[in-house]
């Protein structure tokens, strides 16, 4: 039997859930929390953090640090350039200027 893995990414949570023996497992955090803030960190040492670990670091490289990433999803380059200047971080698309 194949494996059934469901995620719902949103902008500001995400969760991420799989089917055993016919019963869905909602994934949990280290604290218990279902939700996971959808923010990714990468530090200059390459350590990344993710949700809520990821959130504190905004507060110390917030350049670093990715959030609202949903909305630029599926986008080109040229959509998001009148956004981009609200975030701390840069977004950067593929050479035919897809995110």
């Amino acid at each position: 039997m194949s494996k059934v893995v469901g995620i719902d990414l949103g902008t500001t949570n995400s969760l991420v859930a799989y089917v055993s023996n016919g019963v869905p497992i909602v994934l949990r955090d280290k604290t218990g929390n279902a939700l996971v803030p959808s923010v990714v960190s990468v530090s200059e040492d390459g350590v990344v953090s993710v949700g809520v670990d990821a959130q504190r670091r905004l507060l110390v490289d917030a350049q670093r640090t990715a959030y609202s990433i949903k909305r630029f999803m599926g986008k080109g380059r040229d959509d998001v350039r009148d956004e981009e200047r609200h975030f701390p971080f840069r977004i950067i698309g593929d050479a035919g200027g897809v995110l």
